[in-house]
């Protein structure tokens, strides 16, 4: 039985999420290096994908499932906690691979959108890609917008809600 497909027909449907980080000078408005997914057949929990010019964060179906419902509980109020636990880690390795490269010809990924998105930013926050000495993790989190500090606020403040729990315990300078 024959069929025809044509171009901008939709051929599969799945629930995909974007975390926003740039939309500057690149060719198109990019809203998104990161497309979080569920992933059938990975043997990690977790595992990106940096070979697009968007970055895949590929997670178990099971593992997806608990992300997307946490993103959706309470108006979205976890979102910045999850960043940080799911998006965190893995521009932690794009950064990581970026100053690894050095320099954006020298790259095999400096032909992803991902990539020259990363270089910008770093370099708006004065971060020389071929000399720098900061830890990945921490550009990261820069980069983010100290999502772990939000992170952590977001823990604290449920703990004291269901246990009462938090402002006077702990090491923070609060």
């Amino acid at each position: 039985m024959p069929f025809a497909i044509r171009k901008g027909d939709i051929l599969a449907k799945s629930v995909s999420i974007t975390i926003p980080i740039d939309d500057s000078e690149l060719e198109k408005p990019l809203t998104s290096i990161f497309n979080i997914l569920s992933y059938e057949s990975l043997e990690n929990q977790i595992d990106p994908d940096f070979e697009k010019h968007i970055i895949d964060i590929r997670l178990k179906p099971d593992v997806f499932r608990t992300y997307y419902k946490l993103r959706e509980y309470d108006s979205g109020s976890y979102i910045r906690a999850l960043n940080g636990l799911v998006v965190l880690p893995v521009l932690t390795e794009a950064i990581s691979l970026v100053l690894n490269a050095g320099d954006e010809q020298d790259s095999s990924f400096g032909k992803y959108r991902w990539y020259r998105a990363i270089v910008k930013k770093l370099k708006d926050i004065n971060v020389d890609i071929t000399n720098c000495h900061e830890s990945t993790m921490s550009l990261a989190n820069r980069l983010l917008g100290d999502v772990v500090n939000d992170a952590l606020v977001v823990f604290m403040n449920v703990i004291h809600a269901e246990f009462g729990y938090g402002d006077d315990h702990g090491g923070g300078d609060e």
